[in-house]
């Protein structure tokens, strides 16, 4: 079992080669890819186990006759005789550690009921929307099915569109969409279609996951950051290949148009999303 540091350093390590790798070639590479390498990384973070590899660099150390780790004993390389700290700085050490679980689970759980305060808003949006009485939608959704059922509904209460749940996903729109019947409303529902297609609510809960049990590394506040960029991006390549490259302009006036009116951050739904808007039209 890997303890909780180093799951962040070997996680922080990943997500580190992945932030180099998107800055040098983002923009030639897939989305996929990062999402893929994101999801690599989230792996390390979350699981508390490592995979045999002969390449490990622990298996190196035990080559050289190297002991990493041993409770209150350091030891030198090559066979050295080993030093045994003090009974007073082992307890030193062990009270730094039971402060730092304190302060760590304190911070988690505050982390956990932020998040859990988002979803339960999304939650009464979702109450307090009505259910979508338009024909366009209904025969959009019958010529993309999907083995979920998904339900879209308005409400008066968001700025823009979102998509909420895993098992039973659920579209929700500005009321302001209720009278739409062409392209612009066609290209709203085939990207939270997407979103729901991909999972990326599920993507979503785990990132958080991975911010709550790793708070006190910089480094999972960027691929939370980071990650939900690409799933957006993920999303907008998925409506240009189901509507062609002809639809790029009208897309991207399209997202211009409702990202001018988000208001909020929301870590736990998916949709239009306002980060880094310019690498999206790009």
């Amino acid at each position: 079992m890997l303890s909780l540091l180093e799951m962040s350093v070997t996680g922080g390590v990943l997500i580190a080669a992945t932030v180099v790798l998107r800055a040098a070639a983002g923009a030639r590479l897939p989305r996929q890819t990062f999402l893929t390498l994101w999801g690599v990384a989230l792996a390390r973070l979350l699981l508390p186990f490592s995979m045999p590899c002969p390449a490990s660099v622990y298996r190196g150390l035990d080559a050289l006759d190297v002991t990493v780790r041993r409770a209150g004993v350091a030891v030198n390389a090559g066979g050295a005789a080993p030093f045994v700290l003090p009974e007073q700085a082992v307890e030193r050490v062990q009270g730094g550690g039971e402060a730092f679980l304190l302060v760590w689970g304190a911070a988690a759980l505050s982390l956990a009921a932020f998040f859990l305060l988002s979803h339960l808003r999304g939650r009464l949006e979702w109450r307090t929307s009505l259910p979508a009485e338009n024909s366009f939608i209904a025969d959009w959704l019958a010529g993309h099915p999907l083995r979920r059922r998904v339900q879209v509904r308005f409400s008066d209460r968001i700025d823009t569109p979102l998509t909420y749940g895993v098992v039973r996903p659920v579209i929700l729109l500005p009321k302001e969409l209720a009278g739409e019947a062409g392209e612009r409303l066609s290209f709203v529902l085939a990207h939270e279609m997407a979103h729901i297609r991909r999972w990326d609510a599920l993507a979503k809960l785990l990132l958080c996951a991975g911010v709550c049990v790793h708070w006190f590394n910089p480094l999972v506040w960027v691929m939370l950051l980071l990650a939900g960029r690409d799933l957006e991006v993920a999303c907008d390549q998925s409506v240009v290949r189901m509507h062609g490259p002809g639809a790029r302009g009208e897309y991207a006036r399209t997202l211009l148009d409702l990202e001018s009116r988000r208001t909020r951050f929301s870590p736990l739904t998916s949709g239009f999303s306002k980060n880094a808007l310019e690498e999206r039209i790009g």
